[in-house]
């Protein structure tokens, strides 16, 4: 019979396998997340690194030494248990954890179970591959050296080139004791602040101003533009757009080693440098700075928590590293646990009133209030993107943070209201330090909050523009001009994103080469875009798919955003027959697409506009696209039309009661509208209809099948 002092592992088998374990826990993954976490931390990678390794070492070696104190036996089930939790680490951490999307961490419901059987799945093989494991490892008589090295390779090639592609190292954030006078100076000369409350949404601070006729005093010389129409759903492009007053191209792929060299070289902050203005940024992220900023202090606000200045409690350190904590765990383990430490946006180890966080929505301006000075050396700019709005609400009218808030309209109305009287309160502060007239604001929000706008005078044309997701498209966009004391007023000008730096500018009488919202007019008739995007896929560093809507006047009416193109970036097919989930995903919208029947026969077009990218040869002598479709009796009456590549056909098409089930329409596709390859087309009804035993369900038409067929064949 075999004794354990005859299987005694190797004392270098012995210290691998404890050092292999804690490598990727204490030291591996932590690093990876401090290199992807820069501006979240007070020291920089480098010098955690270094603890961090020290740390490993330092556990690695008294394990070690505490299992050789506690007799053979226990050393050899302890390297075997400490062998297999390595492998499991390294195999969860490094390979699994990357094959799903776990949310933006943004404030939005992240709803792990979501997963569905994966979720348990994941859960069931973590449980049982640990025992399995330990089974299988009891079997190895003496551990080999090499075998506890492999998990040690595999942390390696997830550090490496994270270490290797993190660019210039951050220096960290700035606490409390390092943050300069200076940041709080406005001039006696001039002032341009540019605030960015996130998720500001447009419609709902009109009503708080409406309704609030002692706040909207304090607004003096202000225009809210009530039109106004933004161009994402999401931060990272609507900030380059509003930074550059030029749309991202998401074609090109987007992240922050693409978008910082076009933000130095592009930003509206340029021209205010050029004549001469201090600029102080507090950004979410440090692409947004140019380089020759006077300050640029990060306050993020991705895990939902809002930091000012001077760090509410002062606990930087504890709050990184309890920040570090949170993110290891969360990336070592499967959903089951994941969702624990997640905790509902609330995490494991950072809770939201603790640590680095502050009790409300926008600290930084607090903060100026009460620290505010004036000089008279140089203008003064000042930018800050806070948390605004964002979903989901978490403050009171009275700035309370609460733990829990209903998404709806009346929690962001409350928290609008918070926000804008912060910002009246630093108005009256402006009033009376005496550079009230001096000072231009603009105050744009970068997207809205999901809610349906209360203005909506329509249902959008097509049903993937959701009510909630136009609110998004609607975000507030105020400005002040000097030496203006004018009570506040709305303007109906249909403004974009695009028009926000030039409008900056012209605010301080900076020319630029691109209009102004001072330039245009109520009346003004003008095409402005909206165009969503795959969230998952935006920070991938490839091609981002997305929409385009087409936005007219006013953008209160749903059926003035028009879809334009559906931009996958892979090629789509050249039919789908039938239509259906399988088919027809990511690149049909207007239709209902059942995931959970994927296989159907045919699907509704619950909306008026059917959208769709096909592909087409370029070499057939008469293209058309022939189209089944079934009317039912409830449908009492019904015609469309048909756009390819925006250029609209001038027939309408009928529907008739004679013949079967399905009724084929067969319609020629002009060669001089249609591209080789990938072209977009779009079915316009003129109704939707409901039928009796439904009446809170619309759709204009039941869809089976769209074919690209050779005219000149079919004759």
């Amino acid at each position: 019979m075999t004794t354990y002092s005859e299987m005694k592992d190797s004392r270098t088998a012995s210290l691998l396998c404890h050092f292999s374990f804690w490598f990727g826990v204490l030291f591996a993954t932590p690093l990876f997340i401090a290199l992807n976490n820069q501006e979240d931390l007070v020291f920089s990678p480098t010098v955690f690194g270094l603890m961090a390794a020290l740390a490993c070492l330092i556990v690695s070696i008294l394990g070690w030494r505490l299992a050789v104190l506690l007799g053979r036996r226990a050393e050899w089930w302890l390297n075997r248990l400490l062998l297999v939790l390595a492998f499991v680490t390294a195999i969860q951490g490094n390979v699994i954890h990357d094959l799903f999307y776990y949310g933006a961490f943004n404030g939005e419901k992240v709803n792990l179970r979501g997963m569905g059987l994966k979720f348990w799945i994941e859960w069931c093989g973590y449980v049982a591959i640990i025992p399995a494991g330990i089974l299988l490892a009891s079997r190895i008589s003496r551990v080999p050296a090499w075998l506890p090295v492999l998990p040690i390779l595999s942390f390696s090639i997830l550090v490496l080139p994270a270490w290797l592609t993190s660019g210039q190292e951050l220096p960290g954030n700035p606490s409390a004791r390092e943050i300069d006078p200076a940041v709080f100076a406005f001039s006696s000369k001039a002032n341009l602040v540019h605030l960015l409350p996130d998720g500001f949404q447009n419609d709902v601070v009109r009503e708080v101003l409406e309704d609030n006729p002692d706040l909207a005093r304090k607004f003096e010389g202000f225009t809210l533009f009530t039109d106004h129409v933004g161009l994402y759903q999401g931060t990272g492009p609507a900030l380059y757009t509003i930074l550059t007053g030029d749309p991202f191209d998401l074609e090109q792929g987007f992240s922050s080693t693409t978008l910082k060299p076009l933000i130095q070289e592009n930003a509206y902050q340029n021209q205010l440098l050029l004549q001469g203005y201090r600029l102080d940024y507090v950004p979410i992220s440090s692409f947004v700075c140019i380089e020759q900023a006077d300050s640029c202090i990060t306050r993020p606000f991705n895990d939902m928590k809002s930091r000012g200045l001077f760090r509410h409690h002062n606990e930087d350190l504890v709050y990184s590293l309890r920040l570090i904590a949170d993110l290891t765990l969360f990336r070592l383990t499967p959903m089951f646990l994941k969702e624990k430490i997640y905790a509902d946006g609330q995490w494991f180890l950072s809770d939201t009133t603790a640590d680095g966080s502050s009790p409300w929505p926008d600290p930084v301006i607090r903060e100026w209030i009460e620290n505010l000075r004036v000089t008279d050396d140089q203008p003064v700019y000042k930018w800050y993107h806070y948390l605004g709005t964002h979903i989901p609400a978490k403050w009171d009218r009275n700035c309370n943070l609460q733990r829990q808030m209903e998404h709806k309209r009346e929690s962001y109305s409350a928290q609008a209201y918070c926000v804008l009287d912060s910002i009246a309160r630093l108005l009256d502060r402006l009033k009376e330090a005496d550079i009230y007239d001096q000072t231009a604001f603009v105050i744009s929000g970068d997207h809205g909050h999901n809610i349906i706008p209360d203005d909506l005078a329509s249902p959008p044309l097509n049903n993937g523009l959701y009510p909630g997701l136009l609110g998004s498209g609607r975000p507030a966009f105020l400005i002040k001009q000097m030496n203006n004391r004018a009570p506040l007023r709305f303007s109906e000008a249909p403004t974009s994103l695009v028009d926000i730096a030039p409008t900056a500018l012209a605010l301080v009488g900076i020319n630029y080469e691109k209009p102004s919202a001072l330039e245009l007019n109520d009346n003004l008739s003008r095409e402005r875009f909206f165009m969503p995007y795959s969230i998952p896929d935006l920070w991938k560093g490839d091609p981002v798919p997305h929409v385009v809507y087409r936005v007219g006047q006013p953008s209160s009416e749903g059926n003035q955003w028009v879809l334009t193109d559906i931009r996958n970036f892979s090629e789509p097919p050249g039919s789908y027959n039938p239509v259906n989930y399988k088919t027809a995903n990511r690149y049909l919208m207007g239709a209902y697409l059942d995931s959970s029947n994927p296989n159907r026969e045919n699907s509704w077009v619950t909306g008026r506009q059917l959208g769709f990218v096909i592909q087409i040869d370029g070499s057939l002598i008469a293209p058309a696209v022939e189209l089944d479709l079934h009317f039912p009796d409830w449908i009492p009456a019904q015609s469309f039309t048909l756009q390819i590549n925006g250029f609209e056909k001038p027939e309408t098409w009928w529907a008739t009661r004679s013949g079967g089930f399905w009724q084929t329409f067969t319609i020629e596709l002009d060669k001089e509208s249609l591209k080789d390859g990938e072209n977009f087309l779009a079915l316009q009804f003129e109704n939707t209809y409901s039928p009796p035993e439904k009446a809170t369900w619309q759709a204009s038409a039941l869809i089976r099948s769209i074919r690209v067929v050779d005219g000149f064949q079919a004759d």
